[in-house]
């Protein structure tokens, strides 16, 4: 399987965080397979500490720096939410292959989809069927 950078948003992290049985959860868990690399940014670890005071990011889960304020600015007006900016610039910034969030009212809407080409925006469940897909098992 080639390799595939995968750029999480704080909802799919809160997500693992709460359910073990999520699409979310086994998204990290997979992530131990070299042939997924997961990503975030400090942005996003930030966000997660405000609802989990002492949060420490998986292992399997790497950091990316966040992008500066410039860059955040061209993706304010992509998202009904300026506030996911710093997201959408992540996930772009760092070269990631797809975005998963679980946001449907301002990361998985068609203009935000759109825009992050050729990064794909996905859902837990839509990843997932894009694996299949697009690597199927043996």
């Amino acid at each position: 399987m080639p390799s595939l950078t995968v750029f999480l948003d704080s909802s799919v992290i809160i997500s693992a965080l709460i359910s073990s049985t999520s699409g979310s959860h086994k998204i990290i868990q997979t992530a131990k397979s070299p042939a997924i690399k997961l990503i975030t940014s400090r942005y996003v670890v930030a966000e997660i500490a405000k609802h989990f005071p002492g949060f420490k990011l998986a292992k399997n889960i790497h950091m990316f720096p966040n992008p500066n304020q410039e860059i955040i600015n061209k993706f304010t007006s992509i998202t009904p939410d300026p506030q996911d900016a710093p997201i959408l610039a992540g996930a772009v910034t760092s070269a990631a292959d797809i975005l998963v969030s679980l946001d449907k009212k301002h990361i998985l809407i068609p203009k935000v989809k759109k825009y992050l080409k050729p990064v794909k925006v996905y859902n837990p469940q839509q990843f997932w069927r894009y694996l299949d897909k697009t690597f199927p098992s043996p």
